[in-house]
């Protein structure tokens, strides 16, 4: 579960399975653009915030606990290098 961002705006998606949490891996290939975790539901996209309710807004790697079931995909501001989000299973409830 991979997404590379191309250029401004939004990316692609991955929609995760959903059962369990996610790591989501965010790291850039060279100089940090600017971009903001969204997260879906039914191809409709919001920022994803923090407790704070900021936009979660990456500049630098980040790496972050998501729950399953739902899609993800970053909104590119800034693109100087090629980000890469990767997800990956922690969790499982059963």
């Amino acid at each position: 579960m991979e997404i590379v961002t191309t250029g401004t705006g939004a990316s692609d998606s991955m929609k995760l399975p959903p059962r369990g949490d996610f790591m989501l891996f965010i790291t850039w290939a060279g100089t940090p653009g600017d971009a903001d975790l969204q997260i879906g539901v039914d191809g409709t996209f919001v920022d994803m915030t923090n407790d704070s309710l900021a936009t979660i807004n990456i500049t630098k790697g980040l790496a972050i606990r998501v729950p399953g079931g739902l899609s993800y995909r970053l909104d590119v501001n800034t693109h100087s290098s090629v980000a890469t989000m990767k997800a990956i299973p922690i969790s499982s409830y059963f």
